[in-house]
């Protein structure tokens, strides 16, 4: 007869505590960056600091609609600009991080700009009557040849003063010794 022996039961364990979560992926540290466009507009974006400034500008193109091969990129603090020679530096590298401001200037948008405010400069010069430049109304050219007729004479009777003072002065007349 076989009597069967009870099985032991395997030793109890506690339960183990669950391994602690994973710590999730380090972030990406990130900068933020304002631009500001020549015509007034602003944007905020938010880019990893290592992105470079070549990624920067096609940014710029796809968001701002600026072309890259016209548009200046310069710095703000300190004051530098971010010429294509640049291209391959990070943001990091650049000094733009945690934040950073960027200034976007076309060279079009520029031009256009210079020539409006050479325009304004010019109407308010007319307008206060200090632009005298090509102004033939003020003097016509009848006044020109006065002036000119006036030094002539001068000029003329400066000279015929100095050969008769001089004449004089080396023995014209000697009938007084």
């Amino acid at each position: 007869m076989s009597s069967s022996a009870p099985t032991p039961a395997p030793p109890s364990r506690s339960p183990s505590p669950s391994p602690p979560p994973s710590p999730s992926p380090p972030s990406v540290p990130s900068t933020r960056i304002l631009f500001r466009v020549s015509d007034g507009r602003t944007a905020i974006g938010e880019f990893p600091q290592s992105t470079t400034l070549a990624e920067i500008r096609q940014y710029a193109q796809k968001h701002l609609h600026m072309d890259p091969r016209t548009t200046d990129i310069s710095k703000r603090m300190p004051a530098r600009a971010l010429d294509f020679d640049l291209d391959a530096s990070t943001l990091e590298e650049l000094g733009l991080v945690p934040t950073g401001t960027l200034l976007l200037c076309s060279w079009e948008q520029r031009q256009k700009e210079l020539k409006e405010s050479e325009a304004k400069r010019r109407r308010e010069q007319e307008e206060s009557g200090l632009f005298l430049h090509d102004r033939w109304d003020l003097m016509g050219p009848r006044a020109y040849v006065y002036i000119y007729a006036a030094l002539f004479g001068a000029l003329i009777g400066a000279l015929a003063l100095y050969l008769m003072t001089s004449r004089h002065g080396r023995g014209g007349d000697q009938s007084g010794i």
